[in-house]
């Protein structure tokens, strides 16, 4: 896949020579459409949903196997998570907040949650770099928020509240003075020579039309 970028409080600047960010690179141009379509039809059972379950399935797979980073990571402890670290309970409850990936301080989200859910992802990536009361070693320094493009999007036959890469812009340039954690957003897209055609897997009924077409359609 291909994937185009925009950067926030100099999100880009910051993580540029990060090796988790050469990662996180390196994860979205090897996912192929046939990876998709595999994880479709034999991690989900081919259910007549959209691909976002399948595209959280690669990331998930990808980015937690040798790569080493880590899932659904705490940001505030819990009664049970200070137990597991042999440590006193905290004194007042926290509410339970994960970050959807982290390594090396870099927070990711790979979002296709409805549209509304956007501001809650950044606010929740804000609070991680900027409250004291972070477990410090998932304190977020930067993050990173990724989602599908206009064409992803429809390619995947995915439910019309989605939120997108092109959506998220122009929101998230809206309230750039709210936030101070680094960001950086990126966009999924098809790589023209490997998504030649529209897949009827998500119940599209679609089968004929090239990825320059769904470009157009823009």
């Amino acid at each position: 896949m291909k994937h185009e970028i925009a950067s926030f409080r100099h999100g880009e600047q910051l993580i540029a020579h990060w090796p988790e960010w050469a990662e996180l690179q390196s994860v979205i141009q090897g996912i192929k459409q046939e990876d998709v379509l595999r994880a479709h039809r034999e991690g989900l059972g081919g259910r007549p949903v959209g691909a976002q379950k399948s595209f959280n399935l690669l990331f998930h797979e990808r980015l937690t196997g040798i790569l080493g980073w880590r899932s659904q990571v705490l940001v505030f402890p819990t009664p049970a998570s200070a137990r597991a670290a042999g440590l006193p309970p905290p004194d007042s409850p926290f509410p339970e907040r994960k970050i959807d990936f982290m390594k090396n301080h870099l927070g990711l989200e790979v979002v296709f949650n409805n549209e509304s859910y956007l501001e809650r992802i950044l606010f929740r990536l804000n609070v991680a770099s900027e409250s004291d009361y972070v477990i410090p070693e998932n304190e977020v320094v930067a993050g990173v928020i990724v989602l599908a493009s206009e064409q992803i999007k429809r390619w995947g036959g995915m439910d019309p509240s989605v939120a997108t890469f092109e959506g998220a812009v122009r929101t998230i340039g809206l309230v750039r003075q709210a936030f101070s954690v680094p960001l950086l957003l990126v966009g999924l897209f098809p790589d023209d020579d490997d998504w030649p055609r529209l897949s009827a897997d998500f119940g599209r009924g679609r089968t004929t039309e090239s990825s320059s077409e769904l470009a157009s359609d823009t």
